[in-house]
């Protein structure tokens, strides 16, 4: 009997040791229209304490670039809906009003009980599901017309197939209007949740509150506890800051604050018992605004905050591969990290990366925010400095046609404007950080300070063509060496709040490297003189080194860029070397321009995947979605380029810049021209930049931009080489 008892408590124990470890919960919070100083302000006290536990960051929350339009009611640039669409697809989703369509399954919709209405849109029941979206449809519908994979309610069938239950609790309704888009981030394709509560039982009248409405928070988290021990994914609509958030434009200024504050204080109470039902070390709790609000926007804050803790998450700033940037992930993001969670592989569709965590305080956070913000009021900048070259390129060109190629000194020195203007850009941030009217002012002090001192130290416009060229290269590789922290900050670069670009060289100073090396390298043949076979060999490796910096993943991360620059660099050591571009050397450059993704891309896969830059995870999705997927990649590349060809300044002043190249050189007397032809530096330098401009042009999803910051050098380089002086020296 005995060695039955022990056998039998034995087989317990081994049961027990053998069994899987109980599944972890994780619960995403929304705290609608929230910002990063709120967030971190005093007063809070659950939310201070998960910071201090996990991370915190700033989430870029990117809309779709799909506009809804005519019946469906599109929303505006940014908007809840679309947030919530983006983090339950796991890419860039577009929203519709249709998004706040959830309902807990005994509601009613116009006396039509909600149960009939999903079988009647569906076409199959609802089975058991306690929460319902009857607006998937209208999703899936209009994300149709997107140029990528959109998957409306990706997150939640992915965690059905994988056999875990999703729940949604709260809303964010106001008397006239149902707002309960959160649900889309826990709903699958066909708009199922299978626990829950969205009704307006979870609100009560309070005369204080925004709209006279307030979240019931006893029955919120009596709701919340409910189905804890039942589901796996749990989101939890707060409500209360939403409505305050969207209530501000009603009020004052600093009523609207005072609503916003008591808002967050209810919030972070629900946020308390939450976390406090919840095992840290087992779970994980994600607190999160899923996008901007109006008044954050009007204020340039496009960057909500999120906190994590628990399960994974360690303490410091949270961060992802797709960012690279400490203290920022996205939206996309966030649907990769839920997935994560569970073990539940991605589907094709997904383009975020599971969130991890970096050394960082609130602080470092904070600074870092304020400067994107003064980044995003600097933007303007960009275009105006686009137009502002334009027309100079245009005033000036015509005026040496005007004088019939007899200008005065003074004009070649003013065509350096536009090659010093790309150096100051890149160096103002070292020297100021400014808003929109101060980075103007400092800008327009630096350019001048540049023209000053090229003056009276080279004395010659060609020379100073040259340091202006190689000053802007040797910055460009000095500052990707050190992680582009002037790049970053350039008023002529990519901002976190855009999205498009988190890291490397972004086209416009892509094509910038390319024109300046190319330009600058051939004029410091011409000047070479015997010594030109050493200063080839030795700007061939510069050359090689633009080609590195620009396309290597842990670098410049630009493929397309560092294809242009191989194709403008084989054209001019060619040329730099008397010979003739023949059929040979087109084929070679096609080879080496079509095989250097394949070697960028192994330096790529040598990286953790977390690491990978975006030409990895383009390499992932063609393996897995087939070939058929080159074809989208280059379809998506081809219609943004023709969008800023239609749009862009940067088209007109790659037009201008083309136009006055043509002019000049029709002005030229014929022998003067066959002079520039003859000089090999000169002359092989501005053909390569050329190609490079065009090859930009065409290998890059933004290449107008880059064609035309390659290409102001090229006019430049001519300006100088034809102006009166350079044929009287030419001559003797």
């Amino acid at each position: 009997m005995r060695s039955i008892v022990i056998a039998a408590v034995l087989a317990v124990c081994a049961a027990g040791l053998c069994a899987e470890p109980a599944r972890g919960k994780l619960v995403l919070v929304t705290i609608g229209g929230a910002r990063l100083d709120q967030v971190t302000a005093r007063g809070l006290p659950a939310i201070s304490r998960l910071i201090r536990r996990g991370a915190i960051g700033v989430m870029n929350a990117r809309p779709s670039t799909v506009r809804p339009e005519g019946e469906d009611m599109g929303l505006g640039r940014y908007s809840t809906e679309g947030g919530c669409a983006t983090i339950g697809a796991g890419t860039r989703a577009a929203a519709t009003i249709d998004g706040r369509q959830a309902y807990s399954a005994f509601e009613t919709e116009n006396g039509r009980p909600v149960r009939e209405l999903y079988t009647s849109r569906y076409g199959q029941g609802p089975g058991s599901a306690e929460v319902l979206h009857l607006g998937m449809n209208r999703l899936w519908f209009v994300n149709s017309e997107a140029r990528y994979p959109v998957e409306p309610g990706a997150v939640g069938s992915a965690l059905h197939a994988a056999g875990l239950k999703t729940a949604a609790i709260g809303n964010s309704d106001t008397p006239t209007d149902l707002r309960r888009e959160t649900a889309l981030i826990a709903a699958d394709a066909t708009g199922i949740v299978d626990y829950g509560d969205v009704s307006s039982r979870l609100v009560r009248p309070d005369p204080r509150a925004p709209y006279g409405w307030r979240t019931d928070g006893a029955r919120l988290i009596s709701a919340f506890r409910r189905v804890l021990p039942k589901a796996d994914f749990i989101v939890v609509d707060t409500g209360d800051t939403s409505r305050a958030a969207s209530y501000a434009r009603h009020c004052t200024e600093r009523q609207a604050a005072r609503l916003e504050r008591r808002a967050l204080a209810l919030a972070d109470r629900i946020i308390g018992q939450i976390a406090g039902s919840l095992d840290l070390s087992r779970d994980r709790i994600i607190i999160l605004s899923p996008s901007p609000s109006e008044q954050a926007i009007e204020d340039f804050d496009f960057l909500p905050p999120m906190i994590a803790a628990g399960r994974g998450i360690g303490r410091g700033l949270l961060t992802s591969g797709s960012t690279r940037r400490p203290g920022i992930v996205t939206n996309a993001d966030i649907s990769a990290t839920v997935l994560g969670f569970f073990g539940v592989g991605q589907p094709v569709s997904f383009v975020g990366r599971p969130v991890g965590v970096v050394r960082g305080t609130v602080r470092c956070l904070e600074a870092d925010n304020q400067k994107i913000i003064l980044q995003m009021q600097r933007q303007p900048a960009m275009r105006g400095l686009a137009d502002f070259l334009i027309a100079y390129v245009i005033f000036l060109t015509g005026y040496a046609l005007w004088r019939r190629g007899e200008w005065p000194r003074w004009v070649s020195w003013a065509g350096l404007v536009p090659v010093a203007s790309m150096l100051a850009v890149l160096w103002l941030p070292g020297f100021t950080d400014l808003g929109l009217a101060g980075s103007v002012a400092a800008l327009g002090g630096l350019l001048a300070a540049l023209l000053v001192l090229s003056w009276v130290g080279l004395r010659s416009p060609g020379r100073a063509l040259a340091w202006l060229c190689g000053a802007v290269t040797l910055t460009i590789l000095a500052d990707l060496a050190r992680d582009g922290v002037l790049l970053r900050d350039s008023i002529m670069s990519y901002t976190p709040a855009d999205g498009a670009r988190y890291y490397g060289i972004g086209n416009e100073h892509m094509g910038s490297a390319i024109g300046a090396a190319l330009v600058g390298a051939g004029l410091v043949l011409s000047a070479a003189g015997r010594l030109r076979p050493l200063g080839t060999a030795l700007l061939s490796a510069v050359l090689l080194a633009v080609v590195a910096a620009i396309g290597l993943p842990a670098l410049g991360a630009n493929v397309g860029g560092a294809m242009s620059a191989v194709a403008a660099a084989v054209v001019g050591l060619t040329l730099w070397r008397g010979g003739r571009i023949r059929r040979a050397h087109v084929i070679a450059a096609a080879l080496v321009v079509l095989l250097l993704p394949g070697i960028l891309l192994v330096f790529d896969i040598a990286r953790s995947g977390g690491a990978q830059s975006h030409m990895g995870r383009a390499a992932h999705l063609i393996a897995t979605g087939g070939t058929g997927e080159i074809l989208t990649i280059i379809e998506r590349k081809a219609a943004m380029n023709l969008t800023l060809i239609q749009h862009s300044p940067w088209s007109k002043l790659l037009g201008a810049s083309i136009l006055g190249v043509i002019a000049l050189l029709a002005a030229v007397a014929p022998a003067h021209l066959r002079r520039i032809r003859d000089d090999r530096g000169i002359y092989g330098g501005a053909v390569a930049a050329t190609v490079g401009a065009f090859a930009a042009l065409a290998l890059n999803d933004s290449g107008v931009v880059a064609a035309a910051t390659a290409f102001i050098y090229v006019w430049a380089v001519t300006l100088v080489a034809a102006a009166p002086e350079k044929a009287a020296e030419r001559r003797t």
